[in-house]
């Protein structure tokens, strides 16, 4: 099995404003009462949240991409 490996990084800067409109579609820890996303790296749904419940979109929020 071949696996491909991407060496680009990405930035995003997402507004405070933005994570609050959708606070209640992500996922909050109860343990430490943060939120916790897991980013989709799926060209299909890329940067959108996979652990909250309303599977959240942030792909209008990245700022660069680069080659690390």
């Amino acid at each position: 099995m071949s696996v491909n490996y991407s060496l680009e990084a990405h930035r995003l800067r997402v507004p405070v404003a933005y994570l609050l409109e959708q606070w209640e579609k992500i996922c909050i820890r109860e343990d430490n009462n943060k939120l916790s996303l897991i980013l989709s790296a799926e060209s299909s749904n890329m940067f959108v949240d996979e652990r909250g419940n309303g599977k959240v979109g942030f792909s209008k929020y990245l700022i660069s991409n680069s080659i690390s």
